[in-house]
Protein backbone atom coordinates (compact mmCIF):
# COMPACT_ATOMS: atom_id res chain seq x y z
CA UNK A 1 0.00 0.00 0.00
CA UNK A 2 1.14 3.62 -0.72
CA UNK A 3 1.58 5.79 2.05
CA UNK A 4 -1.34 7.46 1.57
CA UNK A 5 -3.78 4.57 1.22
CA UNK A 6 -1.60 3.51 4.75
CA UNK A 7 -2.68 6.42 6.49
CA UNK A 8 -6.28 6.72 5.17
CA UNK A 9 -6.31 2.76 6.82
CA UNK A 10 -4.99 3.70 10.04
CA UNK A 11 -7.76 6.69 10.54
CA UNK A 12 -10.39 3.69 9.79
CA UNK A 13 -9.25 1.42 12.09
CA UNK A 14 -8.94 4.61 14.89
CA UNK A 15 -12.38 5.62 14.29
CA UNK A 16 -14.25 3.24 12.17
CA UNK A 17 -15.78 5.89 10.10
CA UNK A 18 -15.32 6.35 6.21
CA UNK A 19 -16.81 8.49 3.39
CA UNK A 20 -18.49 6.64 0.35
CA UNK A 21 -16.83 7.30 -3.17
CA UNK A 22 -18.82 10.15 -4.19
CA UNK A 23 -20.15 10.57 -1.02
CA UNK A 24 -20.32 13.74 1.57
CA UNK A 25 -21.50 11.67 5.02
CA UNK A 26 -19.49 10.24 7.29
CA UNK A 27 -20.88 6.79 8.08
CA UNK A 28 -19.84 5.12 11.41
CA UNK A 29 -19.65 0.93 10.31
CA UNK A 30 -18.99 -2.24 13.23
CA UNK A 31 -16.74 -4.24 11.11
CA UNK A 32 -13.86 -7.33 11.71
CA UNK A 33 -10.68 -7.57 9.33
CA UNK A 34 -8.43 -9.87 8.57
CA UNK A 35 -5.15 -8.91 6.66
CA UNK A 36 -2.97 -11.28 4.97
CA UNK A 37 0.55 -10.09 3.59
CA UNK A 38 3.15 -12.66 1.87
CA UNK A 39 5.86 -10.13 2.89
CA UNK A 40 7.63 -10.08 6.83
CA UNK A 41 5.19 -6.56 7.90
CA UNK A 42 8.24 -5.83 11.06
CA UNK A 43 10.55 -5.87 8.07
CA UNK A 44 9.34 -3.68 6.28
CA UNK A 45 8.22 -1.09 9.20
CA UNK A 46 12.19 -1.08 9.82
CA UNK A 47 12.66 -0.56 6.01
CA UNK A 48 10.13 2.77 6.23
CA UNK A 49 8.08 0.78 3.86
CA UNK A 50 5.15 0.53 6.08
CA UNK A 51 3.92 2.61 8.94
CA UNK A 52 4.99 1.62 12.64
CA UNK A 53 1.68 2.92 13.82
CA UNK A 54 -0.49 0.68 11.55
CA UNK A 55 1.62 -2.52 11.68
CA UNK A 56 0.86 -2.04 15.49
CA UNK A 57 -2.49 -1.35 15.37
CA UNK A 58 -3.39 -4.70 12.74
CA UNK A 59 -1.03 -6.60 14.79
CA UNK A 60 -3.60 -7.98 17.23
CA UNK A 61 -3.42 -12.19 16.32
CA UNK A 62 -1.23 -12.86 13.92
CA UNK A 63 -1.34 -15.94 12.99
CA UNK A 64 1.81 -17.43 10.74
CA UNK A 65 0.71 -19.57 7.86
CA UNK A 66 4.21 -21.61 6.83
CA UNK A 67 4.88 -22.34 3.01
CA UNK A 68 3.16 -25.46 1.49
CA UNK A 69 6.48 -27.26 1.65
CA UNK A 70 6.92 -26.63 5.48
CA UNK A 71 4.14 -28.23 5.95
CA UNK A 72 3.66 -32.09 3.65
CA UNK A 73 0.90 -33.10 6.07
CA UNK A 74 -1.45 -30.71 4.46
CA UNK A 75 -0.80 -31.78 0.78
CA UNK A 76 -2.71 -34.50 0.54
CA UNK A 77 -5.89 -33.03 2.17
CA UNK A 78 -5.48 -30.41 -0.39
CA UNK A 79 -4.72 -32.13 -3.41
CA UNK A 80 -8.08 -34.54 -3.14
CA UNK A 81 -9.68 -31.06 -2.40
CA UNK A 82 -8.63 -29.69 -5.67
CA UNK A 83 -8.92 -33.17 -7.18
CA UNK A 84 -12.74 -33.18 -6.50
CA UNK A 85 -13.49 -29.54 -7.19
CA UNK A 86 -12.06 -30.13 -10.69
CA UNK A 87 -13.17 -33.71 -11.61
CA UNK A 88 -17.05 -31.70 -10.95
CA UNK A 89 -16.29 -28.67 -13.03
CA UNK A 90 -14.80 -31.06 -16.39
CA UNK A 91 -17.29 -33.48 -15.26
CA UNK A 92 -14.99 -36.10 -15.03
CA UNK A 93 -15.27 -39.30 -12.68
CA UNK A 94 -11.74 -38.40 -11.33
CA UNK A 95 -12.02 -39.60 -7.41
CA UNK A 96 -8.41 -40.30 -6.62
CA UNK A 97 -4.62 -40.31 -6.60
CA UNK A 98 -2.22 -43.38 -6.77
CA UNK A 99 -0.20 -43.50 -3.71
CA UNK A 100 3.00 -42.82 -6.43
CA UNK A 101 1.31 -39.62 -7.97
CA UNK A 102 1.00 -38.65 -4.16
CA UNK A 103 4.12 -39.46 -3.12
CA UNK A 104 5.28 -37.11 -5.87
CA UNK A 105 3.29 -34.36 -4.68
CA UNK A 106 4.40 -35.03 -0.63
CA UNK A 107 8.47 -34.90 -1.92
CA UNK A 108 7.94 -31.31 -4.37
CA UNK A 109 9.22 -28.35 -2.68
CA UNK A 110 5.90 -26.11 -4.09
CA UNK A 111 8.06 -22.73 -5.08
CA UNK A 112 4.24 -21.90 -6.28
CA UNK A 113 2.89 -22.72 -2.72
CA UNK A 114 -0.85 -23.35 -2.68
CA UNK A 115 -1.52 -21.88 -6.44
CA UNK A 116 0.55 -24.21 -8.02
CA UNK A 117 -1.18 -27.33 -6.18
CA UNK A 118 -3.81 -25.93 -7.55
CA UNK A 119 -3.20 -25.53 -11.16
CA UNK A 120 -1.37 -29.27 -11.53
CA UNK A 121 -3.98 -30.74 -10.06
CA UNK A 122 -6.50 -29.09 -12.26
CA UNK A 123 -3.80 -30.25 -15.46
CA UNK A 124 -4.42 -33.59 -13.93
CA UNK A 125 -7.51 -33.56 -13.93
CA UNK A 126 -7.67 -32.47 -17.92
CA UNK A 127 -4.94 -34.95 -18.71
CA UNK A 128 -6.64 -38.13 -16.81
CA UNK A 129 -8.77 -40.66 -18.34
CA UNK A 130 -9.98 -43.13 -15.52
CA UNK A 131 -10.86 -42.46 -12.03
CA UNK A 132 -7.20 -42.58 -10.65
CA UNK A 133 -4.45 -39.55 -11.55
CA UNK A 134 -1.36 -41.84 -12.06
CA UNK A 135 2.41 -40.05 -11.99
CA UNK A 136 2.40 -39.49 -15.90
CA UNK A 137 -0.97 -36.77 -15.37
CA UNK A 138 1.85 -34.81 -13.22
CA UNK A 139 4.13 -32.27 -14.67
CA UNK A 140 7.53 -33.69 -15.93
CA UNK A 141 9.36 -31.60 -12.35
CA UNK A 142 7.15 -33.80 -10.28
CA UNK A 143 8.08 -37.12 -11.59
CA UNK A 144 11.06 -39.22 -10.33
CA UNK A 145 14.37 -39.24 -12.38
CA UNK A 146 14.70 -42.39 -13.98
CA UNK A 147 18.21 -44.21 -13.20
CA UNK A 148 17.09 -47.18 -15.91
CA UNK A 149 16.07 -46.77 -19.42
CA UNK A 150 14.64 -49.75 -21.00
CA UNK A 151 15.52 -50.23 -24.79
CA UNK A 152 14.20 -53.29 -25.96
CA UNK A 153 12.33 -55.59 -24.24
CA UNK A 154 15.14 -57.10 -21.64
CA UNK A 155 17.58 -54.47 -22.28
CA UNK A 156 17.20 -51.83 -19.23
CA UNK A 157 20.97 -49.61 -19.12
CA UNK A 158 21.58 -47.21 -16.44
CA UNK A 159 20.23 -43.39 -17.52
CA UNK A 160 24.02 -41.94 -18.32
CA UNK A 161 25.59 -45.55 -20.00
CA UNK A 162 28.56 -44.10 -21.80
CA UNK A 163 27.87 -44.09 -25.81
CA UNK A 164 30.41 -46.97 -26.70
CA UNK A 165 29.05 -49.52 -24.00
CA UNK A 166 25.73 -48.98 -25.59
CA UNK A 167 26.47 -49.73 -29.10
CA UNK A 168 28.20 -53.23 -27.31
CA UNK A 169 25.07 -53.85 -25.33
CA UNK A 170 22.77 -53.40 -28.76
CA UNK A 171 25.39 -55.40 -30.92
CA UNK A 172 24.96 -58.49 -28.38
CA UNK A 173 20.77 -57.47 -28.05
CA UNK A 174 20.97 -57.56 -31.69
CA UNK A 175 22.78 -61.09 -32.46
CA UNK A 176 21.50 -62.32 -29.86
CA UNK A 177 17.96 -61.97 -31.60
CA UNK A 178 19.09 -62.95 -34.51
CA UNK A 179 20.34 -65.80 -32.63
CA UNK A 180 23.97 -65.61 -34.11
CA UNK A 181 23.68 -65.34 -37.45
CA UNK A 182 25.77 -62.43 -38.10
CA UNK A 183 24.58 -61.13 -41.87
CA UNK A 184 21.23 -61.24 -40.57
CA UNK A 185 22.44 -58.91 -37.63
CA UNK A 186 24.32 -56.36 -39.55
CA UNK A 187 21.62 -55.72 -41.75
CA UNK A 188 19.13 -54.96 -38.66
CA UNK A 189 21.96 -52.60 -37.51
CA UNK A 190 22.00 -51.12 -40.82
CA UNK A 191 26.05 -51.56 -41.45
CA UNK A 192 27.55 -54.10 -43.64
CA UNK A 193 28.97 -57.61 -42.30
CA UNK A 194 32.26 -56.38 -42.74
CA UNK A 195 31.95 -53.78 -40.40
CA UNK A 196 30.52 -55.71 -37.96
CA UNK A 197 33.23 -58.13 -37.56
CA UNK A 198 35.44 -54.84 -36.93
CA UNK A 199 33.51 -54.28 -34.26
CA UNK A 200 32.85 -57.58 -32.78
CA UNK A 201 37.04 -57.89 -32.94
CA UNK A 202 37.20 -55.03 -31.45
CA UNK A 203 34.84 -56.23 -28.21
CA UNK A 204 36.78 -59.52 -28.21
Amino acid sequence: MSAEVQAKLLHFLQNQTLIRVGGQTTIQVDVRLIFASNQNLQSLVQAGDFRQDLFYRINVFPVVLPPLRERPEDIQALAELFLNRFSQKFNKPVNSLSADALEQLKTYDWPGNIRELENIIQRAVVLTQSEQTEVNQLPQELRPAPSHIELAPGLVVAENTPLDQLETLWINYTLERCQGNKSQAARELGIDASTLHRKLARLN
